[in-house]
């Protein structure tokens, strides 16, 4: 087992459920920090996964996975967040992919805030992987529901680890 902080390109986040919303779930923003404690430089097309358009009849919803990196999170706007269907027991993954093999320090997530009613659209649970690791020694990471406000930095920072092999 190393100390050393994780280095790889694909971190995976699976939703695992919502603050109490049974239909949707949702974020505000995610950032990376890199080894010299510097946010990690990305682009709005490294984040992939579900959102809104996937449904049947839905599409120019512009809640998509892009959103989460466009920096704007202390934000009850709901055009700079991101927001998908959710089906308890079914796996909702985003998946952020980095240009080059990077040292991954902490990542600070920002749940879906668009009002203290549509905060329990917000994620409570998930597990990372870092290129098919567990992190945070494949613990359940237990996010807080969003204000619903903007009068403070609502965002949850967390150290991140590979598990002991």
């Amino acid at each position: 087992f190393s100390n050393k902080y994780p280095t790889n390109q694909v971190l995976k986040f699976n939703l695992m459920d919502t603050c109490g919303d049974p239909d949707y779930i949702g974020l505000t923003g995610i950032e990376l920090f890199g080894a010299d404690g510097n946010l990690v430089q990305l682009t709005e097309d490294s984040v992939t996964g579900p959102s809104l358009n996937d449904l049947e009849h839905c599409s120019g919803d512009y809640r998509t996975p892009d959103k989460l990196m466009t920096g704007c999170n202390i934000t009850t706007d709901d055009i700079q967040m991101w927001l998908a269907p959710f089906t308890s027991g079914e796996s909702h993954v985003l998946t952020v992919t980095l240009p080059q093999s990077t040292e991954i320090t902490a990542i600070k997530i920002y749940n879906y805030n668009k009002t203290s009613e549509d905060t329990y659209r917000g994620v409570k649970t998930l597990k990372m992987t870092l290129d098919d690791k567990p992190l945070c020694g494949g613990q359940t990471v237990h996010l807080r529901r969003a204000p619903g406000t903007t009068h403070y930095d609502f965002g949850q920072v967390g150290a991140l680890y590979h598990s002991p092999v």
